[in-house]
């Protein structure tokens, strides 16, 4: 089972091959032929004569048993100027071997590195530039819907990666783990290890605090034990803190923090007043109640009122 963001991209497409055909359409591509099966293949397939630096998946739609379209899948974390040169090689090797058009689709979930990998590849040939098919993070579906993130966990899972920092991405991450956890417990465990591994810290505290304000237990042991995890390191970072600092003094600026981080990761704008007066309490039961309020509060000053919380609006 893949063990990093990388792979877990990589076994996202492995897993669900027609995904590709799926993201294709909403970028600027040419449109996927008809098909009727869609199959993965050896990465080694796109050298003549295989070589340490390879592609990292192969992506076959076929019809009638006959190959109609090849795309080479690249997920691509970092900027590697080495890696941009094979891809040339890469796109005329496959289509070569099969026969049919080859489509080289980079997957950069950064937005620095999808400007980096859509640049035109010269090849030195007049006439012979590659344009990459660059799927960056606005071209990601946003998967807040569970009835789709249930025909397609590994949809939610890329799109939580994604957008699981963005305004409002606290919700597509609780969508995303929910249905992975409806997937084989290996696989299950790698996908929710890697969402949560891709939250900066100030988002995932603030998941930790949504769940635990809406008093929520996901149906699964996988996810219990990540969020049991989270918390427990919390929990220690808190009692480091608070030995330098005063117990109560720690938890209070913990408590504060996840107040704004909710209230960010739901796309509110802070005032400089509210954040002083959320950073200068010290009273853990008030910061309790505004952790809780945040979750479904439709405004800072509702976030913050002493009412009881209100629903989200219909």
């Amino acid at each position: 089972m893949p063990g990093n963001i990388h792979e877990v991209l990589v076994d996202l497409f492995r897993s669900r091959p027609e995904l590709v055909a799926e993201l294709l359409r909403g970028l600027a591509a040419p449109s996927v032929p008809r098909h009727d099966s869609v199959r993965t293949e050896d990465p080694d397939s796109v050298e003549i004569a295989p070589v340490p630096r390879r592609a990292d998946l192969v992506v076959v739609f076929e019809e009638d048993g006959g190959a109609v379209l090849a795309v080479i899948v690249e997920p691509q974390l970092a900027r590697d100027d080495r890696k941009r040169r094979s891809w040339p090689n890469y796109v005329t090797a496959l289509g070569a071997r099969h026969e049919c058009a080859a489509l080289l689709l980079v997957v950069a979930l950064d937005a620095d590195v999808a400007r980096w990998a859509s640049r035109p590849i010269a090849t030195g040939h007049p006439g012979f530039d590659l344009v990459p098919i660059v799927l960056g993070p606005p071209a990601v579906p946003w998967v807040a819907d569970r009835d789709l993130a249930a025909r397609s966990p590994e949809t939610a899972v890329l799109s939580a990666l994604a957008h699981g920092n963005e305004p409002g991405g606290l919700e597509v991450v609780e969508i995303a783990l929910e249905a992975a956890a409806r997937l084989e417990p290996d696989r299950a465990i790698v996908y929710a290890d890697a969402v949560l591994l891709a939250l900066e810290r100030e988002v995932r505290e603030a998941f930790e605090s949504m769940l635990t304000a809406k008093d929520y237990e996901f149906k699964s042991d996988f996810a219990r034990k990540y969020i049991a995890e989270g918390r427990a390191e919390g929990r220690a970072e808190g009692r480091a803190e608070g030995r330098a600092e005063g117990q109560v003094e720690g938890q209070a600026q913990a408590k504060a923090e996840s107040v704004l981080a909710i209230l960010r990761a739901r796309g509110f704008s802070v005032s400089h007043e509210d954040l002083a007066r959320i950073r200068a309490c010290r009273d853990l039961a008030i910061l309790d109640s505004w952790i809780a309020r945040a979750v479904t509060a439709r405004s800072v000053s509702e976030a913050l009122s002493s009412e009881e919380p209100k629903g989200p609006a219909a």
